[in-house]
């Protein structure tokens, strides 16, 4: 009897907005889909652990959980009651990236009560293997005493790790932004490569990870066909949120009403539909085609293109800040920057609240990608314009990164770099606080009185 693989669908992710098992993997099958057909591939039957009505027609059996609003370990005691006497895998609906030999390694793994990866001091309960002769009945003691964290459940029975490589952890990542999912191996905006690391006392071989640069093409459908807008060199991710802020940057979309539809067409392009005003805006652009992930301005047939239909009035007053949250802003950026970390070469944009909450956070290659991501993403949520935000950049302050916080009705904008003479110019004139060089205690006010 083949044993059986339980898909843990859950509810609709609060940071998601919708049920992830449902969206759109790197096959454009759902992502539940995709799974399944990888837990065949490694022997092992499919159902999903959760009955969710938004989920009757991707064909899979569904078991349900054995306590509503208990979490995983609701889902985990009902597919344990349905293994019977076999083994069951648990798999979370969210990791686009687990595959077939990875699954078929926890299938094959020698005999205990759970076998799971472990790293960080971490267990990953929703990708292991359960007996549950072994677990069932502490399992529903836990849920019978509201203890219901799986990590509790794994150290209690005394799990067996399953020793995973760096490149095996990385397919356990779940996918928990609206961002467009692609390879594995870019999906975090990184590929491994072997590198020699040169000390004076000599030369080792290590892996090393690199961040990723690829074009992105953004078009216009018009007439039934999408033409070309333009070409930028960009981080892979978040791509939907960075196209649609490159549109509201060039002053092309200036509410999400302009925006009538945005969708991926394949990996490295988007498709946006316009409402008839943005449209006509579009028609008067001088933007050239091509951007590097560098430079946002490059392209630009001129210095009066760039200013790209800024509004006519000034912001009204932003909030007032005191210094200490500012200072921590920097912080808090940096702590947020999970490719970085990896890699030290990417950008960010941060945005937060008067409070110093972080609301959203992008990298990429592109400082002004960065930026349109973060914005982007407001724009489609409905929030555009912000008001009483803060826009954070982890470099300098130019030009075109103003403009497009201008745009976006952003009140303060600050940086761990300073500003460009044109970028001081324009925040005065938009009424935005600008604020350079937060670092090491200390920090510049440029324009504004929001500070």
């Amino acid at each position: 009897m083949s044993i059986l693989g339980g898909i843990f669908v859950g509810g609709a992710s609060s940071r998601m907005g919708r049920a992830k098992g449902l969206l759109r993997g790197p096959s454009g099958e759902a992502l539940v889909v995709q799974i399944a057909e990888r837990l065949r591939a490694a022997g092992v039957t499919p159902v999903l652990v959760g009955v969710r009505p938004e989920y009757a027609g991707v064909g899979l059996p569904a078991i349900a959980d054995a306590r509503a609003g208990a979490g995983p370990l609701g889902g985990l005691v009902a597919l344990l009651e349905a293994a019977g006497t076999q083994p069951a895998l648990a798999v979370a609906c969210d990791m686009p990236w687990v595959d077939a030999p990875l699954l078929a390694r926890l299938v094959s793994a020698p005999p205990a009560a759970v076998v799971a990866p472990r790293d960080s001091g971490r267990w990953e309960p929703l990708c292991a293997r359960y007996d549950p002769a072994a677990v069932l009945a502490l399992a529903r003691d836990r849920l019978a005493h509201d203890q219901l964290a799986l990590q509790g459940l794994l150290d209690a029975v005394g799990a067996t790790p399953l020793a995973l490589d760096d490149a095996e952890l990385e397919k356990l990542r779940d996918w928990d932004t609206p961002d467009v999912v692609t390879d594995p191996t870019t999906a975090s905006g990184t590929v491994q490569r072997h590198v020699r690391l040169v000390r004076a006392d000599g030369a080792t071989a290590r892996l090393d990870r690199i961040v990723v640069e690829e074009p992105l093409e953004i078009r216009a459908r018009r007439d039934g066909r999408a033409a070309p807008v333009a070409v930028t060199m960009r981080t892979p991710g978040a791509d939907v949120d960075l196209a649609a802020g490159f549109l509201l940057g060039e002053g092309i979309v200036r509410t999400r009403a302009d925006v009538r539809s945005i969708a991926p067409d394949g990996p490295s392009a988007i498709v946006v539909e316009l409402s008839p005003e943005a449209d006509a805006r579009l028609d008067r652009t001088t933007r050239s085609f091509y951007v590097t992930s560098s430079c946002g301005v490059c392209g630009k047939a001129s210095i009066d293109a760039v200013r790209a239909e800024l509004p006519a009035t000034r912001h009204p007053p932003g909030p007032r800040i005191p210094a200490e949250r500012i200072l921590a802003l920097g912080d808090e950026l940096r702590r947020a920057q999970h490719t970085f970390e990896h890699t030290g070469a990417l950008h960010a944009a941060a945005l937060f609240d008067e409070d110093g909450m972080l609301l959203r956070l992008a990298e990429d290659v592109g400082r002004h990608n960065a930026v349109d991501k973060v914005l982007g993403a407001e724009l489609l949520a409905g929030r555009v314009p912000l008001g009483r935000v803060v826009l954070f950049l982890s470099g300098r302050i130019a030009f075109e990164l103003v403009q497009k916080a201008a745009l976006a009705g952003v009140a303060v904008v600050a940086a761990i770099g300073g500003p460009t003479s044109l970028a001081v110019e324009l925040a005065e004139s938009a009424g935005i606080t600008l604020i350079g060089f937060v670092r090491d205690g200390r920090f510049n006010v440029y324009t504004g009185d929001g500070v």
